[in-house]
C-alpha cells in the first residue's frame, strides 16, 4: 500500500466519525444543542438498522432518542432519520437484522455516550420488555415493548422502515404469494407485551384424505380417496370412491407438514 492510498483511507475513517451538534440537532432544539455531555458519542452516517427496533417513537430529538434508548432494557444502538425526526432503539442485532445504507439516516451506539443523560435511570436493571421511568426522585420499571417477534405462517412484514416492536402500536403484514389473507394484516403489541394477530395467510388446498365410516374414529374408517393439489381458484373437486365404503359419517383430513387452512366453500357428499 503506498503512501497516498493510507492518507485516503484514513480520511474516509475520520469523516464517519467527526460531527457536530449541528449535524445532528435543529436550529430550534435548545437542549439538543446544549447537552449536559462534555465528551459527545461516535456517530456512523448513511446506514441505519432495520428489523432490530425495540421501540420507535416521531417527532423526537436525537438527543431524545439516545436518552430513550439509554432507559429501555435490552437497547443497544439507535437508528435516527433526522428529516423524519424518527428514532428507531435497536435492540441486539442477529442475523435477521439488515444494516441499510440510507440517505439522511445516521447510527450511534450508546456506550460511547455518557449515561448521565438519563440521571438515575442510568443505573436501572430493568427486564427485557421493560423501561425505566423516573418520578419524584425515585425509578421504576414500566413495560414498554413486546419480547419476541411477531411469527405469523406465510406472511411477510410490509413496513417500510423495518419492524418495531411498541407497546400497543401494530405492525402491517401481507400474505406470501399463493396465500389468501383472512382478517385485518396486523400484529399489535398488546397493552401486556403479547402478540395479537388479526389475520391468517391460508395456501391453497391440497394434500388432503377422505374418509368413510360409521363413526368419527379415523381408524375405524375406510379411506375413499385422496386429494394432492394445489387446487386453484373455483375448482371442484370429484372423489369417488372405488371400493363403495359402508358409513354416514365422511371425515376430510389435512396430512401437510404444517399447519394449514381447507378453504372449502362447500362440500356434497352422494351416496347409494
Amino acid at each position: 500500500m503506498n503512501v497516498v492510498t493510507l492518507l485516503c483511507l484514513l480520511q474516509n475513517v475520520m469523516s464517519i466519525y467527526t460531527w457536530s451538534l449541528d449535524d445532528v440537532c435543529d436550529a430550534d432544539d435548545i437542549e439538543c444543542q446544549n447537552p449536559e455531555i462534555s465528551n459527545p458519542g461516535e456517530i456512523i452516517y448513511g446506514q441505519c438498522y432495520r428489523h432490530a427496533a425495540l421501540r420507535r417513537l416521531l417527532k423526537v430529538s436525537f438527543l431524545t432518542c439516545l436518552k430513550e434508548c439509554m432507559k429501555t432494557s435490552t437497547c443497544s444502538s439507535v437508528s435516527y432519520r433526522r428529516s423524519w425526526k424518527m428514532c428507531d432503539m435497536n435492540g441486539n442485532v442477529n442475523s435477521e437484522v439488515e444494516l441499510v445504507h440510507e440517505h439522511g439516516c445516521f447510527s450511534s451506539n450508546i456506550s460511547s455516550w455518557s449515561k448521565k443523560l438519563v440521571g438515575k435511570c442510568a443505573t436501572h436493571r430493568c427486564a427485557e420488555g421493560y423501561k425505566c421511568v423516573s418520578k419524584r426522585d425515585r425509578i421504576s420499571c414500566e413495560i414498554a415493548y413486546c419480547i419476541r417477534r411477531p411469527n405469523v405462517a406465510n406472511a411477510l412484514l410490509h413496513e417500510p422502515f423495518g419492524l418495531s416492536r411498541d407497546l400497543g402500536h401494530g405492525m402491517m403484514y401481507k400474505c406470501g404469494n399463493g396465500f389468501k389473507l383472512s382478517g385485518k394484516p396486523f400484529a399489535v403489541c398488546r397493552n401486556n407485551g403479547i402478540w395479537k394477530f388479526l389475520f391468517t395467510c391460508g395456501g391453497r388446498l391440497r394434500k388432503m384424505l377422505v374418509h368413510v365410516g360409521k363413526n368419527s374414529e379415523t381408524s375405524n374408517m375406510e379411506v375413499c380417496g385422496q386429494f394432492i393439489g394445489p387446487a386453484v381458484n373455483g375448482q371442484v373437486i370429484v372423489t369417488l370412491c372405488n371400493t363403495l365404503p359402508e358409513g354416514h359419517i365422511v371425515k376430510l383430513t389435512s396430512i401437510n407438514d404444517e399447519p394449514t387452512f381447507f378453504h372449502l366453500t362447500e362440500v356434497e357428499v352422494y351416496g347409494v
